[in-house]
């Protein structure tokens, strides 16, 4: 059995008791808080696309004529049921296809990026002649007294 058929009997069993809970408080006055839980839970699980739909929400809300405050029972069941209808959908219906696609769009193997780099004519610096103009003590940093040049100024700063 693949991971995938597993899942979605697990998400159909999840929802499944999403909707026999609240039969547990069918008459105790906590019915409607029991019903507004499993709702929000199946809310929650299939969270992007219920965000997505909630103007849809709110048609079927002006379409029953169903207050947001006293919500009817039916009204309360039939979003428990389209929750888990747009879960299910999200995950294992557009999820998919939407991997798929991102794969065989930026993920192909055929793609491949090649990078040149090419350099104008540098000389080199070994195969450049030294300067004539610049005396030996420059290059050497040394004088003809072997002195640094930190020290002619502590020289000149003595004297």
């Amino acid at each position: 059995m693949s991971k995938k058929l597993i899942l979605k009997r697990v998400w159909l069993l999840f929802c499944l008791i999403l909707h026999i809970v609240p039969l547990f408080f069918f008459f105790s006055p906590d019915f409607i808080n029991a019903l507004g839980i499993c709702m929000l839970i199946a809310a929650i699980i299939s969270y992007p696309l219920t965000i997505l739909f909630a103007r849809l929400i709110i048609i079927l809300l002006v379409w029953f004529d169903v207050t947001p405050f006293q919500p009817s029972i039916g009204y309360l069941y039939l979003l428990l049921f389209i929750f888990c209808i747009m879960g299910y959908l999200q995950w294992f219906v557009l999820t998919p296809r939407l991997i798929k696609f991102i794969k065989k769009t930026f993920f192909r193997k055929d793609l491949q990026i090649t990078f040149s780099v090419t350099s104008p004519s540098v000389k080199m610096i070994s195969d450049s002649k030294p300067d004539e103009s610049v005396s030996d003590w420059r290059k050497n940093w040394y004088d003809e007294q072997k002195r640094t040049p930190v020290e002619r100024v502590f020289e000149k700063d003595e004297s």
